[in-house]
């Protein structure tokens, strides 16, 4: 659901609001000239769909139906931008067998199965047990919006993989001085700045992909990390930070030089 203007100057939104008892996807839209009226709009289809006026609940649904609206109705509304659309990135990446799976029907062998297919996948055993969690937390919605009526947590009863001990390789001050030599003759100025921070400071890449100079107080010799970038159809978008937080890393003198290497760099190379 998102509230827009208009080329014309009106205000519209469109909104998901589950399935009606037939099974069909009710989809309503609204506009005006004021956007507090859309926005009361909204609130009265939102209660309406609370005290069950808007539809009749349906505990026959597939699960590629369920994930539709648990993405749009609650994730969407619930979570951070970055975590809805890590969500959505998962759902996509689900085998056809379990979305066309009966909500109602998905059962401890069905989970069982999902975990070890993406286990052959190669994604790393932290990986799955997180991506269990967000499964556990879509049945538990799911009951308690009566979309089905099981009494256990399919997902709930899968064990967690071993994780194990993580063996976790670093570089030596030669390693990384050779690496980022490497990485400086092959890569934009811009994209060397990222891989550079992320080799000195530990900053996440979807962290440092975002950064503006002005995030960066060299007097003080600290990063503000204020957005991240979200992958999205077709590219990325950056998005401030889950609930707006700013998190400040220090940075050492040899990364201060860098910058100011890459600075100058780029702004020679704007003028040239």
């Amino acid at each position: 659901m998102n509230i827009y203007k208009q080329p014309n100057g009106r205000w519209k939104v469109r909104m998901s609001l589950g399935f009606d008892e037939t099974g069909k996807r009710i989809q309503l839209s609204f506009s005006s000239e004021r956007k507090k009226e859309v926005e009361f709009w909204v609130a009265d289809q939102l209660r309406k769909k609370r005290d069950g006026s808007i539809r009749k609940v349906i505990n026959t649904r597939r699960m590629n139906d369920l994930f539709t609206v648990w993405l749009e109705d609650h994730v969407r509304l619930s979570k951070a931008e970055t975590t809805y659309h890590s969500y959505l990135n998962i759902v996509k990446g689900i085998p056809a067998w379990f979305k066309a799976l009966q909500s109602k029907e998905v059962n401890p062998a069905h989970a069982q199965r999902l975990l070890v297919e993406w286990d052959k996948k190669g994604l790393k055993a932290s990986t799955i047990n997180s991506r269990r969690a967000i499964m556990v937390g879509l049945f538990s919605w799911a009951k308690r919006m009566e979309f089905t009526d099981q009494l256990l947590n399919p997902f709930s009863q899968v064990a967690k993989l071993n994780e194990g001990v993580k063996d976790m390789k670093t570089l030596t001050a030669n390693e990384l001085s050779e690496y980022l030599s490497v990485v400086k003759t092959v890569m934009t100025t811009g994209n060397y700045a990222a891989v550079m921070l992320i080799s000195y400071t530990g900053m996440r890449a979807r962290e440092a992909t975002p950064l503006r100079w002005s995030d960066i107080d060299f007097e003080r010799k600290r990063i503000m990390v204020m957005r991240t970038a979200i992958e999205t159809t077709g590219g990325y978008s950056f998005s401030q930070t889950k609930g707006k937080k700013v998190r400040v890393i220090t940075i050492p003198d040899i990364v201060i030089e860098q910058l100011h290497r890459i600075r100058r760099k780029q702004k020679y190379d704007q003028v040239r």
